[in-house]
């Protein structure tokens, strides 16, 4: 399972929108709001408000502690699926 799938897996609680489901895997990847924004036809402030957006519904306050989160929840869902702990 990719970490931006995990972030809105029915098992997190978390309802990200459709445009917040297009700007998350671009954050994971490290590209920068004006990346993201060329590649969706926005402004970079847009980018900004999803990003905002993103990060307060998954309780976090920078793009790195959400990356970190994800793949905390992506190893302990792997973990529970498997059956080996820090699998």
């Amino acid at each position: 399972m990719r970490l931006e799938d995990l972030a809105t897996s029915a098992e997190s609680g978390v309802h990200l929108s459709p445009r917040e489901k297009d700007v998350l895997p671009l954050l994971l990847q490290g590209h920068t709001s004006k990346e993201i924004a060329r590649a969706l036809c926005v402004s970079p402030r847009t980018v900004d408000i999803y990003r905002s957006a993103i990060l307060a519904k998954m309780r976090v306050r920078k793009t790195a502690q959400l990356h970190y989160a994800l793949t905390k929840r992506h190893t302990l869902s792997v973990a529970d699926r498997t059956g080996v702990a820090g699998a």
